[in-house]
């Protein structure tokens, strides 16, 4: 099981991949390594939730977030592989559809 000190996210095949843990304690770093991506002219569209571990409401804050700067910036991400905690977080909350999380077929 992956520890907090490995949760984070790589770029790879045009797609973000998250791994690790989106809770509490690991949001604000990821959100931090994060920052530079809002340099780059082409943003992946994709982001893969396959490696994450443990999500709480903290992780689906993180991705309301890159969502709603996405859409500021004439962008959307999709994501993939969701895990059923945070599908329930979301459907709870009713973000679902604001965080695009039907969209994309399970990639194996």
């Amino acid at each position: 099981m992956k520890n907090k000190l490995n949760s984070g996210f790589e770029i790879h095949d045009g797609k973000i991949n998250l791994q690790g843990d989106l809770t509490l304690s690991t949001v604000k770093a990821i959100y931090q390594k994060s920052l530079p991506l809002a340099k780059l002219t082409k943003l992946p569209e994709l982001i893969d939730l396959r490696g994450v571990n443990r999500v709480d409401s903290s992780g689906l804050a993180l991705l309301l977030e890159w969502q709603s700067w996405a859409v500021a910036h004439d962008h959307r991400f999709c994501y993939c592989n969701v895990p059923d905690k945070l599908l329930k977080l979301a459907s709870l909350c009713g973000a679902t559809f604001v965080l695009n999380m039907v969209c994309c077929a399970d990639e194996n």
